[in-house]
Order: structure tokens, then sequence, then C-alpha cells
């Protein structure tokens, strides 16, 4: 334990420590409440990206009472002044990889002024999907372009930012023209959350397509959630927290030293395939505006972009 009060108790070994300080580009944050002690509202957990194992690292986990912004903003200047992180010395995280809440963003931005927000692609398809689940179901799964449609909002996240307004003008101008109302309450909600409420930056990954098909957070809460049948308690939690977080140095060290092999992750197939076919699409790009096509026709090549993302990757 490196810290407590009334509304959090924040835990980081000296080994973990090193582990946020020395991998900080990418740094992965999750809330779990499965796990949390009663007495407690959710545990969360900072992980960090190894990129010379491919291996993602727990780095320090908290017991919360409550979400709020101030307890979340206590939690990373802990760890900033526990794994001694200045301006000075050039530790800083650099991206900070977290699902749609606000208050874990705002609180991460005010201790890490520097740091970049990449919203989880992962969050973003759950949320899109529960909404299509809510709002128009059976009129996306009976209507092809509909369904077409939304799977292409679902990969926005890849393309150009530049025409992501264009292609939804598009979309919404169609289902306008075949009274497709359900579906048109529906690109509302995306509209409001996700082209007003928070900047497009965020959740884009077309100027880096990393990290987006797995969620290193989600994996680690399910992995905790296997380890109890029930809630715990705040002693048997700790007790296990600690024995896992006690084999890092010896496994860290034996796939530093070979000894064990690096992890392969699967996931790696299907970025690269995204990768890929961005790629090509921005050669297309170039070669539009180098024969001065007009937006029109570069926002028409980032649809068609959308559409083959939808036959290739899901």
């Amino acid at each position: 334990m490196i810290f407590k009060n009334q509304n959090v108790i924040i835990f980081q070994s000296p080994f973990q420590a090193f582990l946020f300080k020395k991998y900080c580009d990418d740094l992965f944050v999750d809330g779990t409440f499965y796990v949390a002690p009663d007495f407690s509202y959710q545990v969360f957990i900072t992980r960090n990206f190894v990129s010379e194992l491919n291996e993602f690292y727990t780095t320090s986990f908290s017991i919360l009472r409550n979400k709020e912004q101030e307890t979340y903003k206590t939690i990373f200047e802990v760890i900033k002044s526990n794994c001694d992180i200045t301006k000075d010395n050039g530790f800083s995280p650099k991206n900070l990889h977290c699902d749609f809440e606000r208050a874990i963003s705002n609180a991460a931005i005010i201790v890490f002024p520097d740091i970049n927000i990449r919203y989880c692609i992962w969050h973003y398809k759950r949320s899109l999907g529960l909404h299509k689940n809510k709002i128009c179901y059976n009129e996306v799964n009976q209507n092809r372009y509909l369904y077409v449609y939304y799977n292409a909002i679902l990969n926005l996240p890849f393309i150009n930012p530049n025409y992501i307004l264009d292609i939804f003008h598009k979309i919404k101008k169609s289902c306008i023209e075949k009274n497709y109302n359900q579906f048109l309450i529906f690109l509302e909600y995306f509209r409001k959350t996700y082209l007003i409420l928070y900047n497009i930056e965020n959740w884009n990954y077309y100027n880096n397509i990393e990290h987006i098909t797995n969620n290193a957070s989600e994996s680690f809460n399910n992995y905790l959630s296997g380890l109890f049948s029930k809630k715990p308690t705040y002693f048997r939690l700790i007790y296990t927290l600690n024995n896992d977080v006690s084999l890092y140095p010896d496994t860290y060290e034996r796939r530093m030293l070979g000894v064990w092999n690096k992890q392969k992750r699967k996931t790696l197939t299907k970025t690269n395939k995204i990768k890929n076919i961005i790629e090509s699409y921005k050669k297309m790009e170039s070669f539009l505006i180098s024969n001065e096509r007009n937006r029109s026709h570069i926002a028409g090549l980032w649809f068609e972009c959308l559409i083959n993302l939808n036959n290739k990757i899901n």
C-alpha cells in the first residue's frame, strides 16, 4: 500500500513503479466492479505495454469507493509521485487508453497535461451496439443497406477523420430519403455523443493504428473475475493480487533474457489487416488529390474504405 484515504486505497510495488516509469508510452486503465470488496465501489487498474515483450503488465491497482474525478486525480497524482515522474526527467505517459468515462480522462489531463487521450474502440463499438439493439435492432438486421451503414459507423475510428462528417451526412441524407426513422434516431445519438460531446481525434486511430483490437484492461478484468467465484473479502483480494504481482520481476527478467518466449498476440493479425487497408486508401487519396479531385470524390473514397473494412474485418 502506498496511499490511503476515505475514498481510495492505492497499491503499487517497487517493481510495478519501475515498469510504469520505464514503459510509459502507452498506459491502459479500467475499473472492474465484479471483484470489488463489499465496502468499495470498484477496483481500478493501470497496465503498461512492454513493447520489447509484446506484453502488458499491471502497474498498480486501487480500491475505490466512488467514481468521482477527484478520486481518479488522486490516483494519478500518487502514482506520478511514487514513480518520480517529472517534466525534468522526461518520464510521463504519452497515451492514455481508457473507456469513455470523462472523469478518468479529465483527471489524467490535469495530472499529465501533455498526455494524449485514446478512447477505447472496444468500448466505442460496444456502446454503439447496445444503442443499436435498443433503438433499431430489427430495422438494421432486416435491411442490408442499414446493416452496411451501421458497420461503416463502427469503423469510423480507422479512416481519415477529416471526412467523417461528410460520410455521416451522406448516410443521414440517404436515411431521410428512405424514411429509415429508427436508424435516424440512432444517428442522432451518435452525432450528439461522438461528434459533439467527444473530440473525434480522441477516438480516431487513423494516424496510429495500434492497440485497437484488444483491450488489455478488460482481459485482465476477466482474469480477475476467474479467480473469484464471488466478491472477495478485502484481505483475500489483496493477498491474491500481491501473489500475482510478486511473480513479475522473475517473469519479466526471464522473458527479457529469452528464457521464456515472447508473447505473440493473435490480435496483431487483425491490426495488420486494418493497417494494410488504410495504407492502400491513403495512397489512393494522394492520387486523387494530385489529380485535383474535389472533396466529394475523396469522401466517397473513404466511404468505400469503410465498406471494404466491413467485408474484410467484421
